[in-house]
């Protein structure tokens, strides 16, 4: 009996010791899991940042600009030289600033600018001329017959893939004629 007493409080001293080195490798565990966990939160906030500034504005900008294009577009497609000064201004104005936006979009050639446009089909130069072309009508120098204005209208909603409200035959002759105009500037 003597032996067994004697044996006991070395067994438990090296299942102390034993218990120590697991508590101390969890612990390392825990502190190797929390280090990963930050890392890998870390690298998705970074991702998420280069997405939402390279990705997520430049799209929203564009979104922004298509709406407000569309928008002065039909407002001030009516404008004329019979029109008050003051109302032909502001259309000139907003016009030109809309048109010259695009255009703007259309050339800075970013990634997030020609991957939208390209799938949603926006056409953002064409769209720039024809707020352009309205614009001139706004300007009041000379008098726009309506069917070009109506035909102006339409070709900036189907460069801006807004022909909800056109029939297809709008939309087809109106495509039929961007093509022919597109082969006579390559030409």
């Amino acid at each position: 009996m003597k032996n067994a007493t004697l044996c006991y409080p070395a067994m438990m001293t090296q299942t102390h010791a034993d218990t120590a080195k697991l508590a101390n490798l969890e612990s390392v565990a825990r502190m190797i899991a929390m280090i990963a966990s930050s890392a890998v939160a870390s690298a998705v906030a970074v991702a998420a940042w280069f997405a939402v500034n390279f990705l997520g504005k430049p799209i929203l900008a564009i979104r922004e600009k298509r709406l407000e294009a569309l928008q002065f577009g039909e407002r001030y497609s009516h404008v004329s030289s019979r029109s008050s000064d003051e109302l032909r201004d502001t259309a000139l104005k907003s016009l030109h600033d809309v048109g010259n936006a695009l255009l703007a979009y259309s050339r800075e050639r970013s990634i997030a600018t020609r991957l939208w446009c390209w799938i949603f089909r926006y056409d953002l130069e064409l769209a720039a001329r024809c707020l352009f072309g309205l614009a001139e009508g706004a300007r009041g120098e000379y008098s726009i017959p309506g069917e070009q204005r109506k035909n102006t209208l339409n070709a900036l909603y189907v460069s801006l893939g807004a022909t909800w409200h056109l029939s297809r035959q709008e939309i087809e002759t109106m495509n039929r004629e961007l093509a022919a105009v597109r082969r006579n500037e390559l030409t």
